[in-house]
């Protein structure tokens, strides 16, 4: 399962609040791969929630993936990083290469 740290949750719910996305999960699906196995994902909202995805509820935030980014994050968390230039969401606590 993903988990979402209490300064990613704040942070995206400030997002969603400020474009009036009040409803809308945080989508993480895979964005590429390469040869060597390694997965990078990628993120956004969504307000649409296919029958086929899973959803998980962290930190008051829903979450949505595929099957397979669920069980390519399996036990990861969705970080806030707030360092001078170094701003944004990322993944951490998984190896992503195979």
């Amino acid at each position: 399962m993903i988990t979402v740290s209490e300064a990613a949750a704040a942070e995206l719910q400030r997002l969603m609040t400020d474009n009036d996305m009040a409803d809308a999960k945080l989508r993480i699906f895979v964005q590429s791969e390469c040869g060597c196995g390694k997965k990078n994902f990628g993120m956004g909202f969504d307000q649409e929630v296919e029958d086929t995805d899973q959803v998980v509820n962290s930190a008051g935030v829903g979450v949505v993936m595929d099957s397979q980014t669920f069980s390519a994050l399996d036990g990861a968390s969705v970080e806030f990083v707030d360092e001078g230039a170094r701003r944004g969401f990322m993944i951490g606590g998984i190896e992503t290469a195979g």
